[in-house]
């Protein structure tokens, strides 16, 4: 997805009904992509959509026109990146 790389994040997904999923591999790349979200200026947190807790970790960043889910699910070590158009 061109927007993605235009962040930094050069990861390849697959469409899932009406997303955009990139799975990562661990929690290295987690934290990396974590970073890039953080210093873009091609999208902001939104800070009503953010979740925090020993089990999950789940952080929206948005612009005018994708949201982006950043996915960690630490009793499961899955992790992953949810891109949806924002209509």
């Amino acid at each position: 997805m061109d927007f993605l790389k235009e962040i930094g994040i050069d990861k390849i997904g697959f469409v899932e009904e009406d997303k955009y999923v990139v799975e990562l591999d661990n929690s290295n790349d987690y934290q990396q992509v974590f970073e890039l979200l953080e210093l873009s200026e091609l999208v902001s947190l939104d800070e009503d959509n953010v979740e925090f807790d020993e089990d999950m970790n789940k952080a929206t960043y948005k612009n005018e026109k994708y949201e982006i889910n950043l996915i960690a699910n630490f009793k499961e070590d899955s992790y992953k990146i949810e891109v949806r158009e924002v209509r």
